[in-house]
């Protein structure tokens, strides 16, 4: 959950599903949790997460925030695909098929750039999340 001030500073909450990587925690961070339609390709595998797991989410919280900004209404994340109704189906298909959020028609080239590179299939081709970070902060004032 990401809470936004009326001045656009960003606060996240609910860390009811965050664990420390500690070796007491090893079990439990071996074990899928999460809202699915957020997870990367590597969940639905069984692979370990790493930041560039995270990434992958960041992505897609990335187009929630365009595709409100550009459509002026909220939609939920791979709504579109009408048949896909189930955070399985849509792990499924995200790891399996590659299916990804549509972007708006008019997101500008660098962003969908940008979440189009958090989206990627393989967790090494993904930018770090200073590289994320870094190239919002470009987009300032544009």
């Amino acid at each position: 959950n990401l809470l936004v001030s009326d001045d656009w500073i960003i606060k996240v909450a609910d860390f009811g599903l965050a664990r420390f990587t500690t070796g007491s925690n090893l079990e439990t961070l071996a074990k899928m949790r999460g809202t699915m339609a957020y997870c990367p390709p590597e969940a639905y595998f069984g692979q370990k997460f790493t930041q560039k797991s995270d990434v992958f989410s960041i992505g897609v919280i990335l187009w929630e925030v365009v595709s409100r900004c550009i459509t002026g209404r909220f939609a939920r994340p791979y709504s579109e695909y009408k048949n896909l109704r189930l955070d399985m189906q849509i792990m499924i298909q995200v790891a399996k098929r590659n299916k990804r959020p549509t972007l708006p028609a008019t997101t500008p080239e660098a962003l969908a750039d940008l979440i189009g590179r958090c989206w990627a299939k393989e967790k090494d081709e993904r930018p770090t999340t200073e590289s994320v970070t870094d190239t919002l902060a470009g987009f300032q004032g544009e």
